[in-house]
Formats: structure tokens, C-alpha cells, sequence
């Protein structure tokens, strides 16, 4: 999860500096992570390795950025 939450920052510093189809590329494999991510992290609840607080504030930022990267790409 490390990795891929490393994955998503690099994505992100890269569409950011991109313009055309190929930001647009990079933004759909943003909304891919972040997609991935949101089941790690649901997992990691389901086993318990997250209490369900954690697990909120996890999604709530997740859901968050997911808006974020949604607007961007409609931009």
C-alpha cells in the first residue's frame, strides 16, 4: 500500500506537468490506483488490521482525492 500511495504522489506530479491526451492517460491511471487502493484498504479493515476509524478516515481522504481527480479530468 506504501508503494502504491508513492505510485499515485508520482502519477499525480506527473499529469500535473503533462497537458493533452497524455494527461489525460496518466489521470485514468490516477483513478486506477486509487481504485486499487480503496479495495487494499478496505481489506485491511476486513482483517482487522484497521479499526473501523481508521478505516473512515481512510476513505473519507480517499474519496476526497477521488473528487478531486473527477473534476480535474472534467476540466
Amino acid at each position: 500500500m506504501e508503494e502504491l500511495c508513492i505510485a499515485l504522489t508520482v502519477l499525480i506530479i506527473k499529469a500535473n506537468k503533462e497537458r493533452g491526451e497524455k494527461r489525460l492517460v496518466l489521470q485514468k491511471d490516477i483513478s486506477d490506483n486509487l481504485d486499487i487502493l480503496r479495495i487494499l484498504i478496505r481489506l485491511t479493515k476486513d482483517l482487522r488490521f484497521l479499526s473501523i476509524k481508521q478505516y473512515m478516515l481512510f476513505t473519507e481522504k480517499l474519496n476526497e482525492i477521488g473528487k478531486m481527480v473527477y473534476c480535474w479530468t472534467k476540466s
